[in-house]
């Protein structure tokens, strides 16, 4: 409710005080887990999964963009994951051209 409904990646005018974090979460929490317990790696890499799935799922821009943001974060440590999950998001969700284009970039880790 706090964010408004701009894009960062594009620089759009509006963004409330809060966009930036929303779209740069990823960028500042530590989303590939170092913890030498196989268990433990296991479930914070599912937990962030289902996050960022989640996350592209609200019916807002900015969130979206974050989710989105994430998984091109994470993209070079689970490539194929990240590629089939967004790949199969795009196929229901209803997306402007800016945000389709910016998933579609995000699906290869392309998020620059």
């Amino acid at each position: 409710k706090r964010c408004t409904e701009v894009l960062g990646h594009k620089d759009e005018p509006g963004a409330s005080d809060l966009n930036s974090i929303c779209y740069m979460f990823w960028d500042v929490c530590p989303t590939v887990p170092n913890l030498e317990n196989a268990k433990d790696r296991k479930e914070l890499e599912e937990a962030i999964f289902w996050v960022l799935q989640n996350t592209i799922k609200l019916p807002h821009r900015a969130c979206v963009e974050g989710g989105l943001h994430g998984f091109g974060e994470i993209s070079c440590y689970y490539e194929k994951r990240v590629k089939e999950i967004i790949t199969d998001f795009l196929k229901t969700a209803q997306l402007d051209p800016a945000l389709r284009k910016y998933a579609e970039a995000a699906s290869v880790g392309d998020i620059l």
